[in-house]
């Protein structure tokens, strides 16, 4: 076994790592949750960028709260009696599951995690398709957030997988060898030593027979949010500073001025990657404006400067105290190797000077206006004219739609060899769902008679949609290689 020590400022200890040849390596931030009587106890392991969607659906079927699967009742039993609390994280550096237990209950916790990816649903039998259709539902239909965000990354996922690409994952990323078990918080020599004895079990397909599948449409869970509700959306990247005792300051600082100048009506906002902060907020017309508008982080007086290192020390508190509620800190940075070396001041000469402000995404503005200010267009008007696309087209319009400039990006993204473009309509009830195909289908042969589509560049798809959907939206969502 080989173990390796990285120190914080000050000389307190950051992060150990304990390798192990034959199984799970030991990750360990004992300064975490120090004044907890609970301990975040969690199982990552790393898995490509390409890779992500697989692993978001591994982390959802970790859960087994999905009705008529014969492990789930009992690991759900098995949770109440620990006391615990379930989470868990995907992200391009890998993904985890984890759980938030009383401390003398590690160990258990950790067997608990151990099976529930033991038990894991592959194969072709009926607990894979319960979870892929449950998992399905989350994204039928048209949710604003999911959408603005993985457009945000590039492009849009493709969630259609099947079971050999999940049995593929879980053979290429869930070995002994491959995972990581992350402990925010401090643990005795006998309890680390009882983590490393645990064996873990890869899961293996189900043996039983499939059964048939049938083509249904099924309903969202619950009403989704109204596009009109608030009067701006966006979707940006902010780039940070890599160092992360000065990548938590500029954020601080950042959500601090933004809360107090221009509060947002709602916002969410996680670390990706080592020089990216990830944010979706819905904002008033004032937040809008200052989101677009601000070009730098400086402060204006003293006493800004000190509210920035009240913002700072508040939110080390909160990573330190609440490490689960941050896996995109705490278990990306344990994969990626990080040290997570907090100062516990700023100091106030790197306030003073402050930093760049540079926010690239997506904004969307009354109601369906669209402007990107990503670094690489995403919409193009005469597609033609382009040797190569610049992305996927992925348009969404309410009344008729632009039939011209679509069969425009048709015809030039089949030329280049791109998979079949989608174009899909939102039904609220299934029983209209005869008429929307009836519509999609006239509009696809115009395109295909009027402006030369080849027939094969395009598929027809109705989706589910919340009541405060318009029945009339229409989309056009195409793919890369």
């Amino acid at each position: 076994m080989a173990s390796g020590f990285i120190w914080l400022m000050g000389g307190l200890l950051a992060q150990v790592w304990e390798a192990r040849t034959a199984g799970p390596a030991l990750v360990t931030w004992p300064q975490l949750g120090s004044r907890r009587p609970v301990v975040a106890l969690a199982v990552a392991w790393r898995h490509a960028p390409a890779h992500r969607i697989t692993g978001d659906f591994v982390v959802f079927a970790a859960r087994h709260d999905v009705e008529g699967d014969p492990v789930g009742r009992q690991l759900r039993t098995w949770l109440d009696s620990l006391g615990g609390r379930f989470f868990a994280w995907s992200g391009p550096e890998g993904a985890a599951v984890g759980l938030v237990v009383p401390r003398p209950l590690v160990e258990p916790a950790l067997a608990w995690l151990y099976t529930a990816l033991a038990h894991l649903p592959l194969g072709e039998g009926p607990d894979w398709q319960r979870y892929y259709r449950r998992y399905q539902r989350q994204w039928e239909g048209f949710s604003l957030k999911r959408d603005l965000l993985w457009r945000l990354e590039g492009e849009p996922p493709l969630w259609a997988f099947t079971p050999q690409d999940v049995s593929q994952y879980v053979g290429r990323y869930l070995q002994p060898e491959s995972l990581v078990v992350v402990v925010m918080g401090s643990l005795p020599l006998r309890q680390k030593r009882a983590l490393q004895q645990k064996r873990f079990h890869p899961p293996v397909a189900s043996a039983r027979a499939s059964e048939r599948r049938e083509e249904e449409v099924f309903l969202v869970d619950s009403c989704q949010e109204n596009l009109w509700a608030y009067p701006a959306y966006v979707a940006l990247w902010l780039r940070t500073p890599r160092d992360w005792g000065e990548r938590i300051a500029f954020v601080a600082a950042f959500l601090e001025r933004w809360h107090r100048q221009a509060p947002p009506l709602a916002w969410e906002g996680t670390f990706y990657g080592p020089d990216r902060y990830r944010l979706f907020a819905r904002v008033e017309g004032r937040g809008y404006a200052f989101l677009r508008t601000l070009r730098a982080l400086q402060p204006r007086d003293s006493a800004e400067i000190a509210s920035w290192q009240a913002a700072y020390s508040l939110f080390r508190a909160r990573l330190y105290t609440y490490p689960e509620r941050y896996p995109d800190v705490w278990i990306a940075g344990a994969l990626r190797g990080d040290s997570l070396a907090l100062p516990d001041t700023v100091p106030g000469s790197l306030l003073q000077r402050g930093w760049p402000f540079q926010a690239q995404g997506l904004w969307l503005y009354n109601e369906l206006v669209l402007a990107d200010t990503l670094l690489e267009p995403r919409w193009f008007a005469d597609s033609d004219t382009l040797s190569q696309p610049v992305s996927p087209p992925d348009e969404l319009v309410v009344g008729e739609p632009p039939l011209a400039a679509w069969a425009s990006a048709l015809r030039l993204y089949w030329r280049v060899g791109c998979p079949p473009c989608e174009l899909i309509g939102y039904v609220r009830k299934a029983p209209r769902r005869t008429a929307k195909l009836t519509y999609l289908h006239r509009l696809r042969r115009q395109l295909i008679q009027q402006y030369g589509v080849p027939p094969e560049a395009l598929r027809v798809y109705v989706q589910p949609t919340s009541p405060d959907f318009p029945d009339k939206a229409v989309r056009l969502r195409c793919y890369t290689r």
